[in-house]
């Protein structure tokens, strides 16, 4: 339902009282009531910038600088950088709980060509429980990392995809599971999936369910820190098929733009009953319905979540949420959250504040039904200014 003129103007003439800017107009993101409330419960701020967050957090408008393609990645149109619209078009959803709880799933991030070079082998022994350390064929491709990285299989790293920069100091390599278990030694994946560019779209890659790239949307290191601005792009996460995904009957029913495939087995497992729930699917939190929040790491996710969203790329394959976060040569995410906030990301204590709140957002996220190739992140103006251009290799 689209708003009359006078309540645009009612809405408007609420935010200039509280010394903010006109609201948000679009029909699908912020209903006459909701948007109402969402300006006096928080504040009117830039271009749906509704902020659920401190104030002393700020949230900036990206500088002139040239973007870090090794931080920030992928073009300024790129699925991963496109905010919301303002008239994009939402269609509510109901997550099944998440009765085990949040994980992280930990994406290798090796985007240094000044490391040692290191040999990405081909191992057999995939989701089959066997050995993934020794390689049982050739070499797949060459990446860059030191030595004494290893990446061994654990809690956030059972199915890892990598992502590893060429010479070229553009092209990308992607693959999964990967493992290194040995000092100077060659890591091992099962899967090579397609090739990508740094400055590039963005859309295919390594995470295995939706064949979406393993780079976008990951939570790089230093992107949920306290004194951090929220992350400015789209993000990845993974839900449960068997309670979710829509019970699809042919594999091409099992996804949706940009996901370029679902689950080998998705017509048998997936057993939701919302045909806008998919793979692929992008989820957003709608302006004025945001849930009251406990814990400020939660607020800066609501945030992007609520100007950007979040990619649904993998099945989490048990009943949980997780998201993509980075493991490098340079830390991994979920040490660097922990030791910054003093909780785990991961958690299975359902009644702790974090999954509480964690829970509390995807109990309130919709689906954008008209994301796709001309219309990315939905319907009308974009909720946030586009990011800078990327500065050359």
């Amino acid at each position: 339902m689209r708003h009359t003129s006078g309540a645009s103007s009612m809405i408007d003439a609420v935010c200039s009282k509280l010394g903010g800017v006109k609201a948000n107009r679009a029909p699908a993101l912020v209903g006459v009531v909701g948007g109402m409330m969402g300006c006096m419960l928080t504040a009117c701020g830039p271009s749906g910038d509704i902020r659920l967050f401190p104030a002393k957090a700020g949230v900036e408008a990206p500088s002139d600088k040239l973007r870090d393609p090794r931080q920030s990645p992928y073009a300024e149109s790129s699925i991963w950088n496109t905010a919301l619209g303002d008239q994009a078009a939402l269609a509510p959803v109901v997550f099944r709980p998440a009765a085990l709880g949040i994980r992280s799933e930990a994406v290798v991030v090796l985007l240094n060509t000044a490391a040692e070079v290191l040999s990405v082998e081909h191992s057999d022994a995939g989701w089959s429980g066997e050995d993934r350390c020794p390689a049982s064929a050739p070499q797949h491709f060459g990446a860059h990392a030191p030595g004494d990285f290893l990446v061994v299989e654990g809690v956030g790293r059972r199915g890892t995809p990598i992502v590893a920069i060429q010479d070229d100091n553009r092209s990308l390599k992607q693959g999964l599971p990967f493992v290194r278990c040995t000092p100077n030694a060659p890591g091992t994946i099962a899967f090579e999936e397609s090739a990508s560019d740094l400055y590039g779209d963005g859309i295919d890659g390594a995470n295995g369910g939706s064949g979406l790239s393993a780079l976008g949307g990951v939570l790089r290191l230093g992107e949920l820190l306290p004194e951090a601005e929220p992350p400015r792009h789209v993000l990845a996460v993974h839900v449960w098929g068997q309670e979710n995904f829509w019970d699809s009957t042919s594999d091409e029913e099992c996804f949706r733009w940009p996901a370029s495939r679902g689950d080998s087995f998705c017509k048998e497992d997936y057993g939701g009953t919302q045909p806008e729930l998919r793979m692929g699917a992008l989820l957003a939190l709608p302006s004025g319905s945001q849930p009251p929040l406990r814990t400020d790491a939660a607020k800066k996710l609501a945030w992007t979540l609520q100007n950007y969203g979040a990619y649904v790329v993998n099945d989490a394959g048990s009943s949980s949420y997780a998201f993509n976060v980075e493991l490098s040569p340079e830390g991994w995410f979920s040490e660097e959250f922990r030791k910054a906030w003093g909780f785990s990301f991961e958690t299975s204590d359902l009644a702790s504040d974090w999954a509480l709140d964690l829970q509390a957002l995807f109990d309130a996220l919709s689906v954008v039904t008209d994301n796709d190739l001309r219309t990315t992140g939905g319907a009308g103006a974009r909720l946030q200014p586009a990011l800078s251009p990327l500065a050359e290799p």
